[in-house]
């Protein structure tokens, strides 16, 4: 018997179905999802990540730590140095021999230094005869414009600042009180009265 046509020609062909826009934009959304999981999941390159928020404040500590240390050592020295200078001044050596500031500094102060450069020391020395000398002084700044070279003659009040100028590494000391003119100052002072080495008036004609 022969077969009939809808037999011969087989089962209709379905027509292909198309997706919605909306289920489109399910799977994308949903293939966004999974690469946002994958890219939570991945650990590679946080160690990286770890380090570039960790090292800038680490090394600034560092930096901080050593320039603290640096400015005690030097600040040490400088007092060191000044407390040995100014016997010279007290007992009368540097105004008998009638040593200049510049003599002073290179013959008396610089052979005690080590690693400071003598040609930035600032000397500031003046003898105290009234109360109102005293404001001629400050106690953690020093104006090398206004610095003066007054060692006294004897029995004299001396008051002596010796003061070097450094560089900030960092911002640890933007606030300190040391600084004078955007500089800050490693600052070691003496005050004194002199011994009766008896040249009193020849001095105190410079020093007025």
């Amino acid at each position: 018997m022969p077969a009939s046509r809808h037999q011969e020609e087989g089962p209709p062909s379905k027509s292909p179905q198309r997706k919605s826009p909306q289920s489109k934009s399910a799977q994308r959304n949903s293939a966004r999802r999974k690469r946002l999981r994958d890219l939570l999941r991945n650990a590679r390159g946080a160690a990286a990540v770890e380090f570039a928020m960790v090292a800038p404040p680490f090394l600034a500590l560092v930096v901080g730590i050593i320039e603290i240390g640096v400015d005690y050592y030097f600040y040490a020295q400088l007092e060191t140095a000044t407390q040995q200078a100014v016997q010279d001044i007290r007992t009368g050596t540097v105004q008998i021999k009638k040593l200049t500031q510049e003599r002073f500094r290179n013959e008396v102060f610089c052979p005690k230094i080590v690693l400071l450069s003598c040609d930035k020391l600032v000397f500031n020395v003046a003898v105290m005869r009234a109360q109102n000398d005293w404001g001629a002084f400050s106690p953690t700044t020093v104006d090398p414009a206004k610095a003066k070279w007054c060692v006294g003659g004897a029995r004299e009040i001396v008051l002596v600042q010796v003061a070097y100028p450094v560089p900030l590494a960092t911002m640890i000391w933007a606030g300190d009180t040391s600084l004078a003119n955007g500089q800050r100052y490693y600052l070691a002072s003496a005050g004194f009265r002199n011994e009766p080495f008896g040249v009193a008036d020849e001095v105190a004609e410079n020093c007025a």
